[in-house]
């Protein structure tokens, strides 16, 4: 990022020298009022061009006067507030706690853009040149950015900048200026943070301060743009992304725009499965279909936190967008504009003239419904877990008081700059709709507070409507059977926790709803509330729309409980048997006793599904052998369910047969007893062995051999090796061989995840014997032979290897690339291309290690320029023997050598450097 300071900011800003308060009020109000008189001519121009098309086409003198004084009073509000900002503002501060970004640009060019009708703002990049952090002042093309008048201000423009391929700064090449939108100038940027602590995907922002040609513009949002370079930032693989900005009421997968890496919707496009999915019949293969395309976890999430912050900016229309990971094979939203904390939510056009200016913390659950919003609601297990991610980030890390305190620290650091910012404006709805207005000093402080005052408020009224529960108890004694039914109603917003074994007999419920509650419960059961439209006009002014909404309504279960002539006994214990499933509190109830009790009423689906329909995929626990299995249909393990192969396993597999497991695989080999994988015909290679998400983690593989497989063949998720990881944190391998895959690029692939590998060998790697992308962990004990391409390739890793043996790799032994930090020790690369590869700010640090019979050594370059230099190598008792070259290293590469002499057969640009003992870091 730049150096704050770099440009020599006292000079270019120079010395001010003080003047008495009546000067500086002469003269800024001379200036100001002239500005002001603009103002307020250039507004009432634009008010009486609509005036013109809609009031004066009235013959209503009545409506033409209102319309005349609305305008009127916009003006005014413009005119006074520019007033107030110009007489309070500061000297912009010599010193800033914010990065400064100094531009220079042609005048005329931003004049032009302009002026240029609203299509062709964004229509073409003008020449510019931006100072590095360095101090360099190096060529870059700019242009507007942004949809509307708000980013089109002459004085504060929002931009975007493009920067030559070999020159991206924080590995990007497009960087978006962005004017804040609301007046605290945190509803973008601290939504953000918070949303990145739900593990929702969203921009990398920053606060800066912005120069073009020496004149300060003020503070601004620097982000990150939706493309390759923030999928890096908050490392995820390479995907496409659906921008949804131009939407009809009824969505189509033609009208989001795509953008990223797009090669894998040559397969197929997910986003039209989504939207298939969403206007599919309202049953249970619609949320099947749904939820095997978009990932109910992350939205979810997103739902979630744009509750907490009161985000009501994402509508049927815009503001929609959307990431395709390859690597699971989901859907997931993005984090963008979210106009959070009440930015949204100040009084609207006439209401501002007699309601107090303050955001409104009251706007409901469910609020600014749209259909992809609107098909999730009712599915009351998506209900549920929205509603547990919301409360516990509310009792949690998104409580009123660590808001608070953590955005004290953010206004701390932007202030001064903000007290200087002469262009700071806010969108405000009046009464020719949203318009920037600008505001003062004062107005900045009082908006702080108030942001203060919403989030308490906003807390509290989450609160209450997640803890306030209301549900009943009905039952019918049977004598005849010995049987008490109870028919249970959940209704609000929050689900209910039965508990059966508070009945101290055997229960039953109605799950197949046949009226017979035959179903044994042994286990809490989570009892979910139901859903229903509201149409009216009594709901929150902000939510707009057609008055339709989404409301809680009661749901029905239907239970059965063995009395043995001891009703009273039960009825007891079903007054303690149910707490509220967010709080954990036992919720005391009264059980009312009814003559007529409907065993066919508990399906209730008025708007929504019942859950006892929906989230029947299969559960329990998996087990093969011992002895051989043979395989020929792929083997899926669900999430809820566990796989494990027991010693002494032979899996025999058909021509591309695969196992993926989305849920926990245990494969228990052991000593002189492995599980074996191997083909079931020795001319046709199996498919491959492939973990997968969240509830696969902490999956086991010991003692066990993996023999001429390729790779799982799956629609929606990219596999690369016989054996996959994605997103199973905690894998432990140890003891365990690989050999003889083909066409697969990777042999062993781990991807996002912490790892634990002992002991492993490959042998006749078709491609890369192991690849990791985001992983962290160690790799302890290793033999490769005969690896197609890399023995070890690394992106944007950090792991230790130790113990190992590279021999033969038909490219590099090992490749550390993309901002990887990589610790080898005690090993041994020969008979390769290049020994080890350091690339694109990659750190490797060796130890105890002999580079022989190489082409290359070690080789520091760049690959992918948007790291910006090749990276840094740290060695120490390190042996070269008969390499071609020991060392090549491009220009801005480092070699540091401890310990030892500094190696013969050198070439390159690349600083070699020698160091003390503990010099190397």
């Amino acid at each position: 990022m730049f150096k704050r300071d770099r440009f020599r900011e006292s000079a270019l800003l120079g010395s001010r020298r003080p003047l008495s308060k009546r000067v500086k009020l002469f003269l800024a109000i001379a200036p100001v009022c002239i500005v002001a008189l603009i103002v307020i001519k250039i507004h009432l121009s634009l008010v009486g061009y609509y005036l013109s098309r809609v009031a004066w086409s009235s013959e209503n003198f009545l409506v033409q006067a209102a319309y005349a004084t609305a305008s009127i009073y916009d003006a005014t509000v413009i005119a006074v507030n520019s007033l107030r900002a110009s007489v309070e503002n500061k000297d912009v501060p010599v010193n800033s706690t914010l990065p400064t970004v100094q531009l220079h640009i042609e005048p005329s060019s931003l004049d032009k853009m302009l002026a240029a009708s609203p299509s062709q703002k964004k229509s073409k990049y003008y020449p510019a040149q931006l100072m590095y952090p360095d101090g360099t002042w190096r060529p870059i093309q700019y242009r507007l950015r942004g949809r509307n008048i708000w980013h089109w201000q002459a004085k504060k423009p929002s931009l975007r900048l493009k920067l030559k391929k070999k020159y991206p700064i924080d590995m990007q090449r497009h960087i978006n200026l962005v004017n804040p939108e609301d007046r605290p100038m945190i509803g973008n940027f601290f939504g953000e943070k918070l949303a990145a602590k739900f593990g929702v995907l969203t921009h990398k922002t920053r606060f800066v301060r912005l120069f073009i040609n020496g004149e300060a513009k003020g503070v601004y949002h620097w982000k990150t743009r939706e493309d390759e370079s923030l999928l890096i930032a908050k490392k995820r693989m390479a995907g496409p992304f659906f921008a949804g900005d131009d939407l009809s009421y009824r969505w189509k997968a033609s009208q989001f725009k795509i953008s990223g890496d797009t090669k894998f919707l040559k397969k197929f496009n997910p986003m039209e499965q989504l939207i298939g999915a969403m206007y599919a019949p309202l049953d249970a293969g619609r949320y099947k279909k749904m939820w095997a395309i978009l990932s109910k976890e992350k939205y979810a999430a997103w739902v979630a936190v744009n509750h907490l912050v009161g985000s009501i900016h994402t509508d049927f229309n815009h503001n929609n967008l959307f990431y395709f990971d390859p690597s699971a094979g989901l859907l997931e939203p993005v984090v963008s504009d979210m106009l959070g904390h009440g930015a949204s939510l100040y009084p609207l056009y006439k209401y501002r003239i007699w309601q107090d200016f303050r955001p409104d913390p009251s706007v409901p659950l469910n609020e600014r419904l749209y259909p992809l919003l609107d098909a999730a609601l009712r599915d009351p297990t998506f209900y549920h877990l929205r509603n547990k991610l919301l409360y516990d980030a509310l009792i949690g890390f998104g409580s009123a008081s660590r808001q608070i305190e953590d955005l004290k620290k953010v206004f701390g650091n932007i202030d001064r700059d903000v007290f200087a910012d002469l262009h700071k404006t806010s969108g405000q709805n009046t009464f020719v709709g949203d318009y920037p207005i600008p505001y003062s000093n004062a107005q900045y402080r009082s908006a702080k507070n108030d942001v203060f005052t919403w989030i308490r408020e906003r807390e509290k009224f989450l609160l209450d409507k997640l803890e306030a529960s209301r549900f009943s108890v009905f039952y019918k004694y049977e004598a005849s059977s010995g049987l008490i039914y109870f028919l249970v109603e959940v209704d609000g917003h929050s689900s209910v926790i039965f508990d059966p074994i508070a009945l101290k007999t055997k229960v039953f419920s109605d799950r197949n709803f046949d009226g017979q509650a035959s179903s044994p419960e042994k286990k809490s059961v989570l009892l979910y509330p139901g859903v229903k439209d509201f149409v009216g006009k009594n709901w929150n002014i902000h939510t707009y729309g057609e008055g339709r909404h989404i409301v809680p309504s009661p749901q029905k279960y239907l239970f059965a409980a063995i009395a043995d002539g001891d009703a009273d006994r039960i009825v007891k214990n079903l007054e303690g048997a149910f707490r509220h499933a967010l709080t954990e509190k036992n919720i005391p109830i009264k059980v009312k006793r009814v003559d007529n009790l409907s065993r066919n009423g508990n399906v209730d689906l008025k708007s929504g599904v019942h859950a006892w329909q929906l989230d029947r995929q299969p559960s329990g626990k998996l087990s093969l052998g011992p002895g051989s299995v043979e395989l020929t249909r792929n083997l899926i393990v669900s999430s809820k369910q566990s796989l494990t192969i027991n010693p002494g396993t032979d899996i025999r597999l058909g021509e591309n047969i695969s196992i993926i497991s989305h849920g926990r695989v245990e494969i228990l080999g052991q000593p002189g007893n492995e599980v074996r994988f191997m083909r079931k015909d020795p001319n046709i290679a199996w498919g491959g062995l492939a973990l997968v998400g969240v509830r696969a983690r902490n999956s086991i593989i010991k003692h066990a051999q993996f023999d001429g497989g390729g790779k799982p063949l799956h629609k929606k998720i990219q596999f690369s090796g016989m054996v996959s990881a994605h997103g199973a944190n905690g894998l432990s391998v140890t003891d365990t061989k690989f050999s003889s895959n083909i066409l697969s690029d990777d042999t062993l692939h781990i991807v996002n995840g912490r790892v634990n590998l002992k002991d492993l060998s490959f042998r006749n790697c078709f491609g890369d014997c192991i690849d990791f992308d985001y992983v962290t962990g160690n790799l302890d004990g290793l033999k490769i032979e005969n690896a197609g391409n890399d023995g070890i390739d690394f992106m944007n890793s950090e792991v230790k290897v130790s113990k190992f043996d590279i021999d033969g790799a038909g490219d590099k032994g090992v490749s550390a690339g993309e901002n990887s930090s990589i610790s080898l020790e005690n090993g041994e690369i020969k008979n390769t291309e290049i020994g080890i590869a350091v690339k694109d700010a990659s750190k490797v640090k060796t130890e105890g290690l002999r580079l022989i019979k190489n082409q290359i050594g070690i080789d520091l370059y760049v690959k992918h320029k948007l790291y910006g230099y090749p990276g840094r190598v740290f060695i120490a008792k390190t042996e070269f023997g008969a390499n071609e070259v020991n060392v090549r290293s491009e220009a801005g590469a480092n070699l540091f050598v401890r310990g030892q002499s500094l190696p013969s057969k050198m070439t390159g640009d690349g600083l070699v450097k020698l160091v003390a003992a503990d010099g190397a870091k």
